[in-house]
């Protein structure tokens, strides 16, 4: 069976499922067959590493989730409210107003609480398989369901005149769930040929970048390097750095200032070239270098407080990254991950997440990450995942 048709048995089997999910989020059949003709068309486009996940549908549902989550910042669903109808023949015990009043609630929660809700009480996920579905810290998801499940709580008590137990409230909420999720599903207008072909037309639009990006990986280098560098004046003490290329036969050189604000560059790159990139990982400027005994690495990083390198142990069997350091003076961790890595996110103790910039192939086998946090945001955890959001391990912030 080749890999189309692998997908297009696997969508048209799971498009009830995944409308199912949709509907409950959007509360509206049109807006949630949209979100699945997005979801579906990603997954083309990421079909050959998807069908290796150990858990496609889990894969595939966090994918429907972000999706919805992303289009909430200024699109159509962000401006609009739809409520959705339930059906007297699917409400349990017949009480369908106190049903109505429960789910209209629940479609003015905000759209990350509403994703929880529907994560925990619709797919019936735990708390910490909704974390890694969400990209978030356990704390966070206590929290966004305490926050979501307030609005139905106060619509159930003004609907009944009396407050409702908590395990009460989540069972009103799994209620309407159900009943939304029983409710007879009208004509479908997803298209999995249609994703299809969008789909080949984004993974054609991705090779040509790519073809670009490698015809021009010197000049890349070169650009990034020198507007992260102020103009260097004049002087006999100028020297000179090669920054090496996605390319190994091409070199490009860049004229450093020993008075510009990355002091140290110039001089480290003659002792420590690169082995690989030098890659931006803002604030940052890194690459990987040849340490004194075999085997031995080391991890160079130039930024506003100068330059240095660190000494690289291997990564043991079951990290998939660690932190190398953190700069002194500036709330900026920076360190290595393998390349299955996707993901680095600093997490606060109050559940306030803040991704990293990662750069997943820099020479060596190995990606380079780093993190800047605004004053006032002190990260306790890094939490590393992989392309599919699932958490591969937490670092100590």
């Amino acid at each position: 069976m080749s890999l189309d048709e692998e997908y297009t048995a696997y969508v048209s089997g799971r498009l009830p499922w995944l409308r199912r999910i949709a509907y409950p989020l959007c509360q509206d059949w049109h807006r949630a067959d949209d979100l699945v003709q997005a979801t579906i068309t990603r997954l083309y486009v990421k079909w050959r590493q998807a069908r290796v996940a150990g858990d496609l549908d889990a894969y595939v549902r966090t994918m429907l989730v972000r999706v919805f989550l992303a289009e909430q910042r200024g699109g159509w669903f962000a401006r609009v409210r739809v409520g959705a109808t339930l059906s007297d023949r699917h409400v349990e015990g017949g009480d369908r107003d106190a049903a109505m009043d429960v789910n209209r609630a629940l479609a003015a929660v905000p759209a990350r609480q509403r994703a929880t809700l529907v994560l925990r009480f619709h797919c019936d996920l735990s708390v910490e398989q909704t974390a890694r579905a969400l990209g978030c810290s356990t704390g966070t998801v206590k929290s966004q369901t305490a926050r979501g499940l307030a609005p139905p709580a106060l619509a159930a008590r003004r609907a009944g005149g009396r407050p409702r137990a908590n395990g009460g409230i989540v069972m009103d909420v799994k209620q309407v769930f159900d009943t939304l999720a029983r409710q007879e599903q009208p004509p479908s207008t997803v298209s999995v040929q249609r994703a299809m072909t969008a789909g080949r037309a984004a993974r054609g639009r991705r090779h040509a970048a790519a073809a670009v990006a490698s015809a021009l990986g010197a000049v890349a280098a070169v650009v990034v390097a020198w507007s992260l560098i102020p103009e260097p004046g004049p002087g006999p003490d100028d020297g000179a750095v090669t920054v090496v290329s996605t390319e190994p036969s091409v070199t490009a050189t860049v004229t450093v200032s020993p008075g510009s604000d990355r002091k140290g560059f110039a001089e480290l790159m003659k002792t420590h070239p690169a082995k690989g990139r030098i890659v931006s990982v803002p604030p940052l400027l890194m690459w990987v270098s040849d340490g004194p005994r075999e085997g031995e690495l080391f991890l160079c990083e130039s930024g506003p407080n100068g330059s240095s390198c660190s000494g690289l142990k291997p990564l043991a069997a079951q990290q998939s990254a660690r932190t190398v350091g953190k700069l002194r003076g500036r709330p900026v961790w920076f360190g290595i991950a393998r390349r299955s890595v996707h993901g680095v996110t600093a997490v606060t103790g109050d559940g306030r997440t803040l991704p990293a910039r990662l750069t997943r192939d820099a020479g060596a086998g190995l990606g380079l990450w780093a993190v800047e946090c605004p004053p006032g945001m002190e990260p306790v955890k890094l939490v590393v995942t992989d392309a599919g959001g699932r958490t591969l391990q937490e670092l100590p912030a």
